[in-house]
């Protein structure tokens, strides 16, 4: 066997692991990689160190892509306490993975590990009690009635 085939193997092996956790393990899964990536010891969430960029009243994001602008199609979200988006309409389909805390809408609420698929076409607010770091991937973006 390969070392690409060895990738794969284990690709497989913690892809059906994960399906299988906890929402909160999980969590504890990407807070340890994402710490031993940043090359730090701590169990702790390492979002504090990335180039948060404003993005509403109490949200921030960090663009996931070369270019670094807000308009493309994947970014972390952060939500302080008690933040919110109004209701929105979703031009495209928008999938939602929660990394830390947990948010709601009209729809439920989704805990750390949580994630949720928002089809075009569809509507909803989204609040967040707790606070909550979120990744997300949209094809279009929202349009707010």
């Amino acid at each position: 066997m390969n070392s690409t085939d060895g990738r794969a193997l284990l690709s497989q092996a913690l892809s059906r692991s994960i399906d299988e956790m906890p929402g909160e393990a999980v969590c504890k899964v990407l807070t340890s990689v994402l710490n031993y990536v940043e090359g730090r010891s701590s169990e702790e969430p390492v979002w504090g160190a990335l180039p948060w960029q404003f993005f509403r009243e109490g949200l921030e994001i960090v663009p996931l892509s070369p270019t670094g602008q807000i308009d493309d199609v994947a970014a972390l979200l952060r939500y302080r306490a008690g933040a919110s988006v109004p209701y929105h309409v979703h031009l495209g389909i928008e999938h939602v993975l929660v990394l830390n805390g947990s948010q709601e809408d009209e729809h439920g609420r989704y805990s750390c590990g949580a994630s949720t698929t928002n089809p075009a076409g569809t509507a909803h607010s989204v609040t967040s009690s707790e606070g909550c770091v979120v990744g997300i991937v949209w094809e279009r973006p929202i349009e707010f009635p």
